[in-house]
């Protein structure tokens, strides 16, 4: 054990013990770790996570992924359909765009080629998911075309 002095916490200014080793090295700052994680929040500073967010990242790659089921993805978090990531769909961002509205709960988008990545209107249908599901559950294509005909929008 190294010799102690006495510090008032920045956070919450509750006096604590540091060694002087730490305090030279200026990492005395806090009384604990709670406090250390507050002043983060307060400020924006946690750590790596807060200032290298979305452009400021190395990994930046634009705002677009591929997800796991094939899906492009764009960021655009104030939109009303994006995830909790901050992510929407694109062909769900081309539908609402070209609607002029966000779906609605019983509304999907369906590629009319099946190439998830070919998100241009002309490509989309919006219709019900009973519709949709319908629609990949019959080999017939009169019975397809029959569906599709009967989507509720063609973007």
């Amino acid at each position: 054990m190294g010799r102690k002095i006495t510090k008032a916490c920045k956070f919450c200014g509750v006096a604590f013990q540091a060694e002087v080793a730490e305090h030279n090295r200026g990492n005395a700052k806090f009384c604990g770790k709670p406090c250390q994680v507050k002043d983060q929040h307060r400020n924006g500073t946690n750590g790596a996570a807060a200032s290298k967010r979305g452009v400021k990242h190395h990994l930046w790659k634009g705002g677009r992924q591929i997800d796991h089921h094939g899906y492009a993805r764009i960021q655009m978090p104030n939109h009303p359909m994006a995830f909790s990531s901050g992510y929407v769909l694109e062909h769900v961002y081309v539908a609402c765009k070209s609607l002029g509205r966000p779906l609605h709960k019983n509304e999907v988008v369906h590629h009319k080629d099946e190439n998830r990545l070919n998100n241009s209107p002309s490509n989309l249908l919006v219709m019900t998911r009973s519709d949709h599901v319908a629609l990949h559950h019959t080999k017939n294509p009169q019975r397809r075309a029959t569906i599709e005909a009967t989507a509720l929008v063609v973007c």
